[in-house]
């Protein structure tokens, strides 16, 4: 299964995930930086947050407050938002010995 997982876009949490690892399906997400909006957006800027993905990521009041505590956290650890993005798309990954396929878990 393929899907879009990042820290902007956690649909998948909902219900593909779930259903891949109960039918022992891999899984492979795409896009764990949203489509180049972590890293682009900043905290007080006045450009807008471009719909460049399929899924039309949207300006709205959540998209930037999860952006804006995104740059804190990464302030707080001396890191870009695109490291901490990317560290938290690879937490979320594991190996099923089982059924020899890379998953995502949930945490």
């Amino acid at each position: 299964m393929q899907c879009e997982y990042n820290l902007v876009q956690r649909t998948a949490e909902r219900e593909l995930i779930p259903r891949a690892s109960h039918f022992g399906l891999g899984m492979m997400c795409y896009s764990p930086l949203a489509y180049g909006l972590i890293g682009k957006y900043r905290e007080g800027s006045s450009a807008r947050l471009r719909q460049s993905s399929p899924n039309r990521l949207v300006e709205d009041e959540l998209t930037k407050k999860i952006i804006n505590k995104l740059l804190q956290i990464a302030r707080d650890y001396d890191s870009t938002a695109e490291q901490i993005a990317l560290a938290w798309a690879m937490s979320k990954c594991m190996f099923l010995e089982n059924t020899h396929l890379l998953i995502w878990k949930l945490v």
